[in-house]
């Protein structure tokens, strides 16, 4: 199991990255050929106020895609945490996969939404509705930015079109955009398996957590990785992954009886210094954990 998820991170990453990619370049091109439509409509004094009260066209058609994108890797967390706790009997959350199912067969993104788990539902909504917005208004930048320069140094608009364009496709093929991706990946795909196994049935399940990175990169899950921690160890949630940009971490449950001789340690960076590469951190706990 520890294999599959960190591969679905990744998996999850690259799908992410593609839909951000190809929907940012949507609209794009439709935001720069309206500039360059009111351009041409404009004497030459008057074209840098081309770029005034542009709208994002497509907004809420990509806003729909990824919540669907995020919901859909969040059904798949659920199952593959349903699988490392067998004995875990949640009516609740079958009858809420189940549904899942059948919206995302049906294409249906509002009952999809509404079947979500409370906690995890308003995460995506918020995560989407964050991310669209920030990647747009850096889109929208990038581009009055270099129209605004291109304005100045040409009349030529064909010229101030195609810097326009090589100026929006190196965002969109950026960091910012593959970075958020592999953030969205990771927030969604953690969150949703700490959805279920905070479940107050799952957790009766559970002996304790180990914190898992096959292959850890940075200093803070180098530091973290193979560490047992306690099921209610007051730490966990200031330091369940994603802890940094294309962080591949997560926690696997110990389930009873499986803990073995293996020691159960407090969840804590061995020194401050190492705690303050942290990037994200004081993740709330899930409702569910304490029964709110």
């Amino acid at each position: 199991m520890a294999q599959k998820t960190n591969k679905a991170i990744r998996e999850a990453s690259i799908a992410l990255e593609e839909i951000f990619q190809e929907e940012l370049a949507k609209i794009g091109d439709k935001m720069i050929a309206e500039i360059m439509r009111r351009a041409k409509a404009l004497s030459p004094s008057q074209r840098i106020n081309a770029v005034k009260e542009l709208r994002w066209p497509g907004e809420s058609d990509y806003l729909r895609i990824v919540k669907e994108a995020t919901a859909e890797i969040a059904l798949d967390a659920i199952q593959t945490a349903r699988k490392e706790v067998p004995k875990a009997k949640s009516i609740e959350l079958t009858e809420v996969i189940d549904s899942i199912q059948l919206a995302i067969d049906a294409k249906d993104l509002t009952v999809l939404l509404d079947k979500l788990p409370s906690d995890i539902r308003k995460r995506l909504v918020k995560q989407a509705d964050l991310l669209v917005g920030t990647q747009l208004a850096d889109l929208e930048k990038s581009i009055q930015f270099q129209y605004s320069d291109s304005i100045d140094t040409t009349e030529d608009l064909n010229v101030v079109r195609n810097d326009v364009q090589i100026a929006a496709l190196e965002f969109i093929q950026g960091s910012s955009v593959r970075g958020g991706a592999g953030k969205v990946a990771a927030q969604t795909i953690n969150d949703a398996r700490n959805a279920f196994f905070f479940d107050k049935e799952v957790l009766t399940e559970i002996e304790a957590f180990e914190f898992v990175n096959g292959d850890p990169v940075t200093e803070i899950c180098q530091d973290l990785a193979g560490t047992v921690f306690a099921k209610d160890d007051p730490n966990m949630f200031r330091y369940t992954p994603p802890l940094h940009w294309n962080c591949k971490s997560y926690i696997q449950p110990i389930v009873k009886g499986k803990l073995g001789n293996r020691e159960i340690e407090a969840l804590k960076p061995s020194t401050r210094r190492i705690e303050e590469t942290i990037q994200f951190s004081e993740v709330k706990p899930h409702c569910n954990a304490c029964g709110c």
